[in-house]
């Protein structure tokens, strides 16, 4: 209903960005956030850099310049009781940022060095190198806040201009 009436007043573009971002906003604040926050107290195991590659993404911007995004992928190995895992999130949500970031991440963990691994005890599968909240965390959080404020005080001029 509430997309119902976003759409007809302000178009389906407008209702599917909005909406998307509350969306993303319920997934980062319920499960990313969370994780993150929860990994400081995970169980921690000694595990093994496989390799590392470095990835280059093109993307085009809003006006029309072609940049390069980079992420690091570091590859793992670890154990827990008798099952071996592999991953390769060193961080949760630092993914994607500049070259220089992703470059010291790849020289930090070469491959075959011995890494502190930490897992969550209810999916050992799911590991980081480095736990907690990360810089992208702040940064998404604060993209998301603002971008659904002002989406939401457009919403409000909108339907204030209508009566």
């Amino acid at each position: 209903m509430f997309f119902k009436h976003i759409s007809k007043t302000m178009g389906w573009p407008f209702a599917t960005v909005y909406l998307s971002l509350v969306i993303g906003a319920i997934y980062f604040t319920f499960v990313t956030v969370p994780n993150a926050l929860n990994s400081n107290h995970w169980p921690q195991v000694q595990g093994q850099v496989i390799n590392g590659e470095l990835i280059q993404r093109k993307r085009t911007t809003k006006n029309g310049n072609v940049i390069s995004v980079f992420s690091a992928k570091i590859y793992f190995q670890y154990s827990v009781g008798n099952n071996e895992y592999s991953a390769y999130h060193v961080k949760w949500a630092d993914h994607n940022s500049g070259d220089n970031i992703q470059k010291a991440m790849m020289e930090q963990y070469p491959a075959n060095t011995k890494v502190t691994v930490f897992y969550n005890p209810k999916k050992p599968s799911a590991a980081v190198l480095q736990p907690g909240l990360s810089f992208a965390h702040i940064v998404t959080g604060l993209f998301l806040l603002i971008s659904i404020a002002l989406m939401a005080f457009v919403l409000y001029r909108n339907a204030r201009n209508r009566r």
